[in-house]
């Protein structure tokens, strides 16, 4: 497994594989090919997500994950993927895409993937102030496979 961090993670994480000698595990802030790619609620904060994506080989050039798990997604239908401000905590706000469905499925589909499953998370939510007709009441969950 190699799990992709922000720095401080990773260099906890890593002391922690070095001090309990787990040999099958490793922290990088490096996105790096693999045959499954499984991220939970991290792309709504990525900044330039799909460059990313495409730059590290997962998703272009016939190679690739051959599946892609996906979990606490902001989906939305009512309009175009857009960025707002999330409150972290009452204490800071973060950059947030909130990403139109059609979008971002058509994203992985024109990419050689197929949508093999997609389920509802009840327990993550974006309410956006004032507009709730483009707020996301149930973050999604979806799972690719290449074709």
């Amino acid at each position: 497994w190699e799990v992709v961090e922000l720095e401080s993670n990773v260099s906890v994480g890593n002391a922690m594989v070095k001090e309990l000698k787990i040999e099958n595990l490793s922290f990088s802030t490096n996105l790096s090919p693999s045959n499954i790619l499984l991220s939970s609620s991290a792309f709504q904060y990525v900044k330039n997500i799909w460059e990313l994506l495409d730059k590290f080989a997962l998703l272009s050039s016939g190679g690739g994950a051959t599946h892609i798990l996906l979990t606490r997604i902001p989906l939305q239908s009512k309009t175009h993927t857009f960025i707002t401000l999330q409150n972290a905590l009452n204490q800071y706000y973060l950059p947030l895409y909130i990403f139109n469905r059609d979008e971002f499925i058509g994203f992985f589909t024109s990419r050689g993937y197929r949508l093999v499953d997609e389920w509802k998370d009840p327990f993550d939510s974006s309410m956006i102030p004032f507009h709730r007709d483009i707020s996301v009441y149930q973050y999604s969950g979806l799972c690719f496979e290449k074709v």
